[in-house]
């Protein structure tokens, strides 16, 4: 079975298509990532695809975008008129879907992609301060919403109780918002901050048994609460992902 979209509330389901090939000989050295995000504009869920070719450097990267329930159902080619690399996990806010990347003049920024006019733009730089924490090997890197903000949460390594967090904005460079230290060694990543609360959520990156467990920190009081969920447990899989401030939607898929 190829990729497929849920929706939680209906429990229906809805495939992906194929991608569009469009370099035979670069197409079994390929890496496509998604995207997936909401614009609500038009009421429309969408995916975006980018995809570089690994084994030929001249060949640019390719955007594609899928839009559930329209039809024929199939990919779209889209422009990008900023050559890039993405370098993280995609986060939609309000119609927009935001991710790290680089551009072919090696800056690192923030880019954003408008699911409505389906343009991006360079959104925001990344600092040096930033980019030093990015790149150590032993840590993790989340971006999250942050009361309605793009962050990133960045912990140095998994072994030390600190995260950093940086905020980002429009047209700017980002800055350190605050970093949270003493933090119990909990070997997990920072997920996501519960906006009406500002607590935040940290959770495995993967599951090795048949329950995950998630830590919920109450900033406030600087508590931890413990919650254990039972999951589906794969031998050949066992990447875990989570999503902060799930709605109910009974669009047809």
């Amino acid at each position: 079975m190829g990729e497929i979209i849920c929706n939680p509330c209906t429990g229906k389901t809805i495939p992906l298509p194929k991608l569009v090939k469009t370099t035979p000989a670069a197409s079994r050295r390929r890496l496509a990532d998604r995207f997936f995000g909401y614009d609500p504009v038009n009421n429309e869920y969408k995916v975006l695809c980018i995809t570089q070719y690994l084994a030929h450097h001249a060949t640019p990267n390719h955007y594609q975008i899928f839009t559930l329930g329209a039809k024929p159902k199939i990919w779209r080619f889209i422009d990008c008129d900023i050559p890039h690399t993405h370098w993280s996990d995609g986060l939609c806010i309000d119609g927009f879907l935001y991710y790290i990347a680089r551009t072919d003049t090696r800056m690192m920024c923030l880019m954003r992609f408008d699911l409505n006019s389906e343009k991006f733009i360079i959104y925001a730089r990344v600092s040096e301060e930033m980019k030093a924490l990015y790149f150590q090997d032993n840590g993790s890197r989340t971006l999250i919403n942050y009361h309605g903000k793009v962050a990133i949460a960045i912990q140095p390594s998994h072994s030390v109780p600190s995260i950093d967090l940086f905020i980002f904005e429009a047209g700017k460079q980002d800055y350190k918002e605050k970093s949270f230290d003493n933090l119990p060694q909990l070997y997990l990543h920072m997920k996501g901050v519960i906006n009406h609360m500002g607590d935040i959520i940290f959770a495995p990156s993967c599951s090795e048994r048949d329950d995950i467990v998630i830590i919920h920190h109450d900033l406030k009081g600087a508590s931890f609460k413990k919650m254990k969920f039972e999951v589906a447990k794969y031998d050949w899989f066992n990447e875990s992902n989570y999503f902060m401030g799930y709605v109910e939607s009974l669009m047809l898929i």
